[in-house]
Order: structure tokens, then C-alpha cells, then sequence
């Protein structure tokens, strides 16, 4: 246990050790490779579109807006990036795109695909039924 007077970072890192981070990279990425092996069109509006594999330390950073979220609460998550000056809190921009957050939400994964067989999440569309 670090003494109690030690910087947070040090708490961080006994909770999100590199080992950690590195299976989180692995499977986050290992799933993101499926999603899109297994999804032949993807819309251009989709915030999958411009994927690029994560990295232990984008994945730090991550998790690091998680955590802040929690103390800075807001409405939506949309509302961290805001760029209104009465509702910005410039932390969250300047440590990731919005846009970067949400795909890297999207993939975020624990398990291996080898281990918990993949299930995709694909969404219910509205099916018009012609009589």
C-alpha cells in the first residue's frame, strides 16, 4: 500500500497496472477487428468510421475522463466537450476528442473473444411492412 501521502496517479496505478491496460488494449482492439470483419457497410455517420487501434496510453487517458466524469457531473457526455464558455470544462477536449471517446467506448472490452464467444451489438431498425 503507498504511504498516505502519495500522489493520485500512484492510487491510479495500482488499480490499471500496465498488465491490465495491455489485455484492455488487446480486447478492446481484438473486438473493434470483429465488429468490422463482420459488418460489411458501415454508414459514414457511424462514430465507428476513422477507427484507429487504441493504445495503453490513449486507453489511460480513457479511463482517466471516466473518473472525471464522476466528479464533474453534467447532463450527457456530449456536454463535456461543450464549447459554450458557461458549460465548458476544457480538461476533457484537451485530453481526447469527443468523437475519439465514443469509439473508444464503443470497443472497450474485457474478455477474450477465444474465451466469451462475440456478441455484436446490432441495433433494431424500424421495418416497414408493406401490406
Amino acid at each position: 500500500m503507498p504511504p498516505k501521502n502519495s500522489v493520485p496517479i500512484i492510487y491510479f496505478n495500482l488499480f490499471f497496472n500496465r498488465a491490465f491496460l495491455q489485455m484492455l488494449k488487446t480486447e478492446s482492439n481484438r473486438y473493434a477487428r470483429a465488429f468490422f470483419d463482420s459488418t460489411p457497410r458501415i454508414s459514414i455517420a457511424s462514430r465507428t468510421t476513422g477507427w484507429k487501434k487504441t493504445t495503453v496510453p490513449k486507453l489511460r487517458a480513457f479511463i482517466a475522463v471516466l473518473l472525471e466524469m464522476g466528479i464533474t457531473q453534467k447532463g450527457n457526455w456530449k456536454e463535456y466537450w461543450s464549447t459554450d464558455p458557461l458549460l465548458a470544462v476544457p480538461v476533457f477536449s484537451q485530453t481526447m476528442s469527443r468523437n475519439r471517446f465514443e469509439q473508444i467506448w464503443t470497443f472497450w472490452h474485457f474478455n477474450t473473444l477465444s474465451v466469451a464467444p462475440i456478441l455484436l451489438y446490432f441495433p433494431l431498425r424500424r421495418q416497414r411492412v408493406s401490406t
